[in-house]
């Protein structure tokens, strides 16, 4: 079982800090942060609905919205490539990730996301959320039949899947320092 928590390596790293999206600005300047968040918006830019997650807060992290926080996986990038491999996606892309250590993050600024919910444009709970425990890593680190399920369908039909439906994710209010990461 994995006890380790994953965050793709952005295109055009700057630093040895990861910051939320809408804060990329205020900690990298105008210039690299205004830059950086404009190219890493454009992936809620699609027809699928992915707009609205901007706008949409997270009750236990203070109403935090969507972009305010750090997104990591609990599944190993290997497994979901691998899973994509097998919906029939041929040649996925061999991402880089940050293998980050979940006892280094705040505690009462990281929470868990279920991700259960079918509607992506419905608005989100307390009931979507669970209490962040770095020792219970391992009961998310499998990747969820639905999520199998999406990669093929969507596979089948010439779209591609998103990698993390129905993955629980760790958000995390509080920048990441990722000067001792491994790279995976």
């Amino acid at each position: 079982m994995n006890e380790k928590l994953y965050h793709q390596v952005p295109k055009k790293m700057e630093g040895n800090m990861l910051f939320p999206l809408n804060k990329l600005t205020e900690n990298l300047g105008e210039e690299v942060g205004g830059k950086l968040t404009t190219e890493e918006s454009n992936k809620y830019n699609d027809t699928a609905g992915r707009k609205n997650l901007t706008e949409k807060t997270i009750p236990p992290l203070d109403n935090a919205k969507w972009n305010d926080v750090i997104h990591l996986t609990p599944i190993h990038p290997s497994v979901t490539r691998k899973a994509l491999i097998e919906a029939g996606r041929e040649n996925p892309p061999d991402w880089e990730y940050f293998e980050i250590d979940p006892h280094s993050l705040d505690i009462e600024n990281t929470t868990v996301y279920l991700a259960k919910g079918d509607d992506i444009n419905a608005e989100l709970t307390s009931d979507d959320f669970t209490k962040f425990n770095p020792s219970e890593i391992t009961k998310y680190s499998e990747l969820p039949k639905e999520t199998r399920d999406h990669y093929k369908d969507f596979i089948k039909q010439g779209k591609n899947p998103f990698l993390t439906h129905k993955v629980p994710h760790i958000l995390s209010k509080t920048p990441i320092d990722i000067s001792r990461a491994k790279k995976v």
